[in-house]
């Protein structure tokens, strides 16, 4: 078993929202004034929405009204209504508008105005109902701070109009974008926009790492990278006016959140047909920002085996002192919601300091997992670096005839605790396996170096986080600043770990120097990037750049942390803040590192969609298929590397029978019609022959047929092929002296990058004469009808990016699972996100 780290979207409704709401509202109906009763200990006049609950929201114990209700048969009767439930002088039915016991459901109460809690003795105040075990949470009074200010912004997120499909459970999602990313903004008030109750059950809205491209509201069937928590409704929730000191960050850089998805969940028990809903939320947000940020964190074990008939089997997780010692500050925490699923009877979490017991963080020994919320602290508690936290599970399996594992299914478990802190940073979780603790910030984030711009070498950048190497050591990327308004990224070859045999010759840290040879040398006259900025990718993790793991695979006695996603997007987020705008946009690598880049392009030209856009893959051809890479691909945990169009689109011709990585390709082209795509090629690449599987000797033909094919079915695409045997030149120093058909590589590059018409090149047997660059600058096209400047941009015909095998093989991984996937129920999906 080996589960992957869980989002924040798997516990939908364990965050703030509790999963009993509907039968919240079914019931408020079968009382008088059900949906009115007041609040005794808020002054603003909110409800208590679940009357017989000793949670004003609902969740938690029947109160001494809901234990009558219950025997009562869960309606109102004459003995109920004539019942003093809460022994205060007072009927049941005098409380709720109906003194003479004769209200029936659906009609009009006697009272509708002088209304009290059946299940609130009525002379209790604040501190007597609390040591009875009720909890509640106020709105705040008066004026929400900064959100009628002058400078205050308002953003609606909601659906329009829909109509609520005839289904008892429906989960539907629509996509946004955050309408300023001119500079960073604090959200500081969320106002619900409730349309239609009847079948509102909750609403969430989430953080998106991308765009989620659902511009019209639609099932949630994928909400991939859509796993950050950023605020929730149900019946009962107020509007949330966060406190003066802190705010959640939206806008341009890395750190502020650009894109969301909400989701909606409407139940409709009744299948009417004709029900329409256009709820949201408004969230108010100001450009003056607060002094925190506010975040959230997880805790629990990630690996659970828990016997069948088993009446009380415990689980731990731990959270050691070896992930909080990087914490860069202590956190504040706020509250908190402990989550486990159905076979869960008690949950607790710990907090140590120094190896003593300090407090206890949450606990709830009598867990419903109908019965879920959000529960502040009555003031802020502190984790300190290298403090520990123990998570603790009690579970009752009787019944159950098969070990029960870990899981996002409901009959599947977990233990997990989130809990809401200030300050935010890079912690998103701190998690275990077995005896290993696991937290993603296992680095903190060092200064970014004061990078001279034009220096004419590279520079290390750590940018911590969640950022971490195969072996468990500390990722940097390399970069420059440049003098002009360009960027080229480098994707290094990755090597593949699959097994013990490729693990051992993978390279599974950073060296200490950068490349400094071909185009990554930055002091040689006639480099096409040499006064651009640079960023160097390298590959440490055996997954292609594409790995989303937080815990280790296992092989023989290499274990290996397959975190090549997040380590790549850290160092384009580094890119995206540092060049805010630039004119073109150049993305490239050589072996697995170029046919990685063909995809990560496609987030570089979403970020860059002004720029002029080229991307050119080396030593990477897809022509053939490696059969045991699809087993890698689905333990990497690759999905997320894919942008969500390509995965619908992957998905829907995988349904059609279509599973040729040309599809890949003419979506890619389809999506970036203006783009530019070229590959480089040795015609007796051995290397590449050597991963592909293929023959040597019959790799130059399949090379030629396979780019002959291409060619002629993409305009927007341009190769080079070399004679002689060589995998890797553009980062070479063979790039000088090097090319095809009389015409040097580096000037063919100059040409391409810059928009200048570039044609075809290949050598077709001729040995090339060595010839310097600086003869040739000045001859960048030879005018042919081929060149870009001559051709036409097709809108619909596919880019020829012929990306390496193994990026094919991903994208075929990923069909099958998605097929397998797909057949799965839509309540199963939502808690899929990673398990792909």
């Amino acid at each position: 078993h080996n589960p992957t780290m869980v989002p924040q979207l798997l516990v939908v409704v364990a965050l703030l929202l509790c999963s009993g709401c509907n039968a919240r509202q079914e019931y408020a109906a079968r009382i008088p004034n059900g949906n009115n009763v007041p609040n005794p200990f808020c002054p603003s006049g909110e409800t208590w929405a679940g009357v017989g609950h000793t949670r004003w929201g609902g969740t938690g114990a029947r109160n001494d009204f809901g234990k009558d209700f219950a025997e009562a048969g869960l309606k109102w009767t004459t003995d109920l209504c004539h019942k003093d439930s809460d022994g205060d002088g007072l009927t049941n039915g005098e409380e709720l508008g109906d003194p003479l016991c004769t209200w029936t459901e659906g009609s009009i109460p006697a009272e509708t105005k002088k209304i009290s809690h059946p299940g609130i003795h009525n002379d209790w105040d604040s501190s007597r109902a609390s040591e009875a075990g009720f909890t509640w949470t106020c709105a705040i009074q008066g004026d929400c701070p900064g959100a009628e200010a002058p400078d205050a912004r308002r953003a609606v997120f909601r659906f329009p109009p829909t109509q609520v499909p005839p289904q008892e459970t429906n989960y539907w999602c629509k996509g946004f974008n955050f309408p300023d990313l001119d500079r960073d903004y604090h959200a500081i008030k969320f106002e619900a926009n409730l349309n239609n109750s009847a079948v509102l059950h909750h609403m969430i809205l989430y953080e998106c790492e991308r765009p989620l491209f659902m511009d019209k509201p639609d099932v949630c069937n994928d909400m991939t990278g859509c796993n950050q928590f950023v605020w929730g409704w149900a019946p009962g929730v107020s509007d949330r006016c966060l406190e003066d000191h802190v705010g959640i960050r939206f806008g341009r850089t890395s750190r502020a959140a650009k894109h969301l998805v909400l989701q909606i969940h409407w139940n409709n028990p009744q299948l009417v047909a004709d029900h329409v809903d256009s709820s949201g939320v408004t969230l108010v947000y100001t450009p003056r920002l607060r002094k925190h940020d506010e975040g959230v964190i997880m805790v629990g074990p990630m690996d659970l085996t828990i016997p069948p008939n088993s009446t009380a089997h415990s689980e731990q997780g731990h959270c050691d002192g070896s992930c909080t010692k990087n914490l860069p500050y202590p956190l504040q925490l706020t509250g908190s919601v402990l989550h486990m699923h159905l076979a869960g009877r008690r949950i607790w979490t710990e907090q140590y300091r120094d190896g003593k017991l300090l407090r206890e963080l949450g606990r709830n020994d009598n867990y419903d997992f109908n019965s879920q919320e959000w529960i502040p602290y009555s003031s802020p508690l502190t984790i300190m670096p290298g403090d520990q936290l123990k998570t603790t599970c009690v579970y009752n399996t009787v019944g159950r005839d098969k070990t029960t594992e870990w899981g996002e299914g409901t009959s599947d478990e977990m233990c997990l605790q989130f809990i809401s802190y200030y300050p935010k940073t890079d912690f998103p979780s701190c998690v275990s396996g077995g005896q290993q603790t696991y937290c993603p910030a296992r680095f903190p984030i060092k200064p970014t170096p004061n990078l001279v711009e034009g220096a004419r070498s590279l520079t290390p950048v750590f940018p911590g986080r969640d950022t971490v190497c195969g072996d468990g050591s500390e990722y940097k990327f390399y970069a420059r600043k440049g003098s002009v308004n360009k960027a080229l990224v480098y994707f290094q070859d990755s090597g593949m770990c699959l097994d013990y045999s490729s693990c051992k010759e993978t390279p599974l840290n950073v060296p200490d120097q950068a490349p400094s040879q071909g185009i990554l040398d930055l002091n040689a006259p006639h480099n096409p990037f040499r006064d651009w900025t640079v960023v160097f990718v390298p590959s440490c993790t055996g997954d292609l750049h594409f790995g989303r793991q937080h815990r280790a695979s296992e092989y023989g006695d290499i274990s290996v942390i397959h975190n090549g996603f997040r380590n790549a997007k850290a160092a384009l987020l580094w890119l995206f803040d540092e060049e805010a705008a630039p004119t073109s946009v150049h993305v490239t690598g050589c072996g697995d590192g170029g046919g990685s880049s063909a995809i990560w392009a496609a987030h570089v030209f979403d970020h860059y969609a002004k720029a002029d856009q080229y991307q050119v893959t080396e030593g990477c051809a897809g022509i053939g298929m490696g059969g045991s890479l699809a087993r890698g691909a689905m333990m990497w945990n690759a999905m997320a590397a894919l942008p969500q169009w390509l995965v619908a689109g992957l998905t829907q011709a995988a349904m059609n029978g279509e599973t040729s990585a040309t599809t890949m390709f003419m979506m890619l082209a389809a999506r970036y019609p203006n783009a530019k795509w070229a590959q480089v090629n040795y015609r007796n690449d051995k290397v590449q022959a050597a991963r592909l599987g293929e023959d040597a000797a019959t790799f130059p033909s399949r090379l030629a047929a396979d780019l002959t094919k291409v060619a002629g079915q993409t305009p927007n695409f341009r190769y080079v092929v070399m004679n002689g045997v060589g995998h890797c030149v553009m980062s070479s120093s063979k790039l000088w002296n090097s090319g095809a058909s009389g015409q040097n590589l580096a000037v063919w590059l100059r040409g391409f990058s810059s928009g200048a018409g570039t044609r075809s090149l290949d050598d077709d047997g001729t040995v090339f004469a060595n010839l310097s660059p600086a003869a040739q600058e000045e001859n960048l096209s030879d005018g042919s009808a081929n060149s870009f400047k001559d051709s036409r941009w097709p809108r619909i015909l596919g880019s020829a990016v012929a990306a390496c095998v193994v990026v094919v093989v991903f994208v075929v991984a990923v069909w099958q699972g998605r097929k397998l996937w797909l057949r799965r129920s839509p309540a199963v999906r939502l808690e899929e996100e990673d398990e792909l």
